[in-house]
């Protein structure tokens, strides 16, 4: 009897055995690359630019400043002329720069088609008129202006014994920065209309095969929590080039620390990361206005021949390792997408007086993003300001629930006309020229104020989509200049940023967009993709979460659906290896072995 217990015992810990041996061999086969498709260039639409101008972000080369910059909203822009270049009969020309009350921008004099227009559901109407007591509106009528590889990384990791560079680069990294010479492809759901002379037909041998996102990362942590993220983020660069077309490379600046050591606050290991665009670039497009794209964006449309002078990265994201230590790694590929996407484009400018300049203002105000300064003189407080960012492309689109047809940033775009330099010595001073600013109509101070509680209510403010559908965004009851309205509304109690959680009961309650949320849901990523495979064709990107990024111009891919499960598949069967060896620890392999050495000592005691 002691003999057959004995040999069961054995049997026992050599199938365990076997099994963390073949959890070691998945991880290894999981760096294997999956993406060797190509995207054949087409014809695409031909952009006539004149100037441009960037909006460049300044921040803090203190990590724990630049932390707590991005966290309160408190990165200022300038300004700076683009490099525009084009070819002309082979010589290149450099173009004269110019400047439009500090709303500078690329021209493009193409046609408006009717018909087009039409398209996107009574596009340009104009904002209701507010009397100033908010309580009248005047519907107008609508206003006339309104082959492909995987993706490359290269990690620094701290160096403690080289004080000349405090960098070295990790072995189990890449580096493969290229330089962005792929071809762009545009398609506006702007209406815009062109005669087949100026189509640019590209030849059908003419590919891309650069890489759609490359990272850069810098470590300041533990190597093997910065090489787990780094493997989410080159996954989530798969997935998302799985979707979207992408011409030219999009170089991503990514940080990895714990957020904890560089900033005093009590839920410092819950935020997750945060995101910023170092550059915004303004676009006009006859007859639809100004607005602020990023960078991300603009790569991948045509200018014809004109080359930019961009900034070195397209997107920066921070993320935070004390969030790991929670114990949350089961959906961090969810993280990781989420601020890519909000990289791309997903975010607003529109911002609350008293956020854009730290103060409270007795009556407040919603106000396009201003150049602004706050800073510390012997005198006290000071303030400034030198014009403003123009509306994002994703402003563009924002609109009141009760006022669908009406777009917001058409009531307050007034501002924009005000491009004096003020400074202010005391916050009384902001207040008195807010609210005496000449350039401004009656009607606008009166709708810039009644904005504010829009801004603050639950399921207020949408985003209009190019086929009319208007997706709720989320508010809280204050205005977060990091959070409201960049984030599609969770269907639970979602209070404020520090207050936002799904309880257990209301799990029914989410939808298919669960992606874009503030919160993140606490499910692995395979379970929320099964859950939702009837509702969304891409996965774990949402189905609005892709209208979304269609209407301010990204283009989805064309592909068959067999080729597109296929590599969503991969990467969702890695996801579900990662998740189920890192309830144990993140990187498991030292854990595996010390857990094979002690089966090998338990066999040979009982043989």
């Amino acid at each position: 009897m002691t003999e057959i217990i004995r040999k069961i015992l054995v049997i026992f810990i050599v199938k365990c055995l076997l099994y963390n041996l073949s959890k070691i061999v998945n991880i290894e086969n999981s760096t294997i690359p999956i993406f060797t498709s190509q995207v054949k260039a087409r014809s695409f639409k031909n952009e006539n630019i004149n100037y441009a101008e960037i909006f460049y972000a300044d921040v803090a080369d203190d990590i724990n400043t630049r932390l707590n910059q991005i966290l309160n909203n408190d990165i200022q822009y300038y300004q700076q002329s683009s490099n525009l270049k084009y070819s002309l009969e082979k010589k290149e020309k450099e173009l004269n720069y110019h400047r439009r009350n500090f709303i500078s921008s690329f021209f493009h004099n193409e046609k408006i088609n009717d018909k087009d227009i039409s398209n996107e559901s009574m596009n340009y109407t104009q904002y209701p008129s507010y009397s100033s007591e908010y309580n009248s509106t005047d519907l107008s009528d609508k206003s006339s202006n309104h082959n492909r590889s995987t993706s490359s990384s290269s990690c620094k990791i701290p160096n403690d014994n080289d004080n000349t560079d405090r960098y070295k680069l990790s072995k189990n990294c890449k580096n493969h920065h290229r330089e962005n010479n792929g071809r762009p492809l545009s398609e506006f759901y702007h209406g815009i209309d062109v005669d087949e002379d100026d189509l640019l037909n590209l030849k059908s041998d003419d590919e891309m095969d650069d890489v759609p996102f490359n990272f850069i990362v810098e470590c300041m942590d533990d190597e093997e929590k910065c090489i787990y993220i780094n493997d989410k983020l080159e996954n989530a660069g798969h997935y998302i080039s799985n979707i979207f077309n992408i011409y030219q490379t999009i170089n991503v600046d990514v940080h990895i620390l714990p957020f904890c050591k560089s900033m005093n606050s009590d839920n410092c290991a819950d935020i997750t990361a945060l995101t910023y665009s170092p550059s915004f670039i303004t676009l006009n497009i006859t007859d639809q206005g100004y607005y602020s794209y990023p960078q991300a964006l603009v790569k991948q449309f045509d200018f014809n021949n004109i080359t930019i002078d961009y900034s070195s990265y397209d997107m920066s994201l921070y993320f935070n390792t004390d969030y790991l230590r929670k114990g949350n790694y089961g959906n961090y590929l969810i993280v990781a997408t989420h601020e890519i996407i909000h990289g791309m484009g997903f975010f607003h400018l529109m911002t609350t007086a008293s956020a854009a300049f730290k103060m409270t203002f007795p009556e407040d105000r919603i106000i396009p993003q201003p150049l602004a300064n706050n800073y510390r003189t012997r005198a006290g407080n000071e303030k400034s300001y030198k014009g403003w960012i123009p509306f994002t492309v994703f402003d563009r689109y924002v609109v009141e629930m009760e006022h669908p047809d009406y777009y917001i940033h058409q009531g307050i775009q007034e501002y924009l006309e005000d491009v004096k330099v003020h400074k202010f010595t005391s916050e009384e001073n902001v207040i008195h020229h807010f609210e005496n600013l000449e350039i401004l109509s009656n009607n606008t101070h009166a709708y810039s104020k009644h904005l504010v509680k829009p801004f603050t209510t639950r399921e207020a403010i949408g985003f209009k989509a190019y086929d009319g559908e208007v997706i709720t965004l989320q508010t809280f009851k204050e205005y977060e200049p990091m959070s409201s309205i960049s984030h599609i509304h969770a269907p639970f109690a979602c209070d404020s940023s520090i207050d936002c959680f799904i309880p257990k009961e209301k799990l029914n309650e989410v939808d298919d967009n669960y992606l874009m949320y503030y919160t993140i849901i606490t499910r692995s990523v395979n379970e929320l993709v099964e859950r939702f495979s009837s509702e969304s064709s891409h996965g774990f990107v949402g189905s609005k979460v892709i209208k979304i990024l269609k209407t301010i111009g990204w283009t989805e891919r064309e592909q068959d659906e067999f080729y597109y499960k296929s590599v969503e598949q991969d990467i969702l069967s890695k996801e579900a290896r990662s998740s189920s060896i890192s309830s144990i620890s993140l990187y498991s392999f030292y854990n595996n072995i010390i857990i094979i050495n002690t089966m090998i000592i338990v066999i040979a005691f009982i043989l």
